[in-house]
C-alpha cells in the first residue's frame, strides 16, 4: 500500500511540476516502486519471468530510458516541460479530476468483481490518465516522450491489477512499443533543435528533407 501512495504521490507532482529534471527524477522513482511491487506481487510466476520482469522495471524505467532522456535533456538544454505557460491552478484541478475519477472506477470495479484489485487498477488508470495529460497539455516533444512512459508505467499497473496474469508478455509488448517511440521522439528533438534551435511540436509541419 505504501509503495502504490508513493507512486500516486510522484503522478501528483508530474502533474503539477514544470522542471524536466524533476519529471525523470519521478520517473526513476517510479522504476524503482514498480520494482518492488513486482516483487510483492508477482511472487508466484515462474523464476525466470520474474527475474526479466523485474530487471526491466529496475535496469530500463529507472535506469537507461532516465539517462536517455537526461542526455536529450543536456543536449538540447531544455529545462520545462512546455513552452506554454499552464497556471499551476489548472494542472492542480486536472490531477484532482484524474485522482478523483481514478478511485471512483476503482471502487466500482471493486464492488462488481473481487478478481481485480482495485488499489492497483485505480493507480493504474491514474498514471495513464497523467500519461495522456502529459502529451496533450504540452507542447515539447521531451514532455511527450515522459508522458508516454508514466502511461505504459500505467499498463505495468494494471497488469499487476489483474493478478500478474502473463505481465511479461504484455509489459515485454507494450516496452517494446515505447523504447522505439523513445528512440524516434529522441531523434525528432535532435532534429527540431538542429533546425530551429528549438524543441516544441510547432515547429514540425516545417521540417523538411
Amino acid at each position: 500500500m505504501l509503495l502504490l501512495l508513493a507512486f500516486g504521490l510522484t503522478l501528483v507532482y508530474m502533474g503539477i511540476a514544470d522542471r524536466v529534471r524533476r519529471h525523470i527524477d519521478m520517473l526513476i522513482l517510479q522504476g524503482v516502486l514498480l520494482f518492488g511491487m513486482a516483487i510483492v506481487q508477482l511472487h508466484h510466476i515462474d523464476v525466470l519471468n520474474l527475474v526479466i520482469i523485474l530487471l526491466e522495471t529496475l535496469v530500463v524505467k529507472a535506469v537507461v530510458l532516465p539517462l536517455f532522456l537526461l542526455r536529450v535533456k543536456k543536449k538540447n538544454e531544455i529545462s520545462r516541460v512546455s513552452t506554454q505557460a499552464v497556471s499551476g491552478f489548472s494542472k492542480g484541478l486536472w490531477m484532482a479530476v484524474i485522482i478523483a475519477f481514478s478511485f471512483t472506477a476503482g471502487h466500482l470495479l471493486h464492488e462488481s468483481s473481487d478478481a481485480i484489485q482495485a488499489k492497483y487498477f485505480s493507480v493504474g488508470i491514474a498514471a495513464i490518465l497523467t500519461g495522456i495529460m502529459l502529451i496533450v497539455k504540452h507542447d515539447k516533444v521531451l514532455t511527450h516522450l515522459m508522458g508516454y512512459l508514466v502511461l505504459e508505467n500505467g499498463i505495468f499497473l494494471l497488469t499487476l491489477a489483474v493478478g500478474g496474469e502473463m505481465p511479461f508478455i504484455v509489459n515485454g509488448a507494450i516496452l517494446l512499443d515505447i523504447v522505439l517511440a523513445v528512440l524516434v521522439l529522441g531523434l525528432i528533438i535532435n532534429r527540431l533543435s538542429t533546425s530551429f534551435g528549438a524543441t516544441a511540436l510547432s515547429h514540425l509541419s516545417e521540417l523538411k528533407d
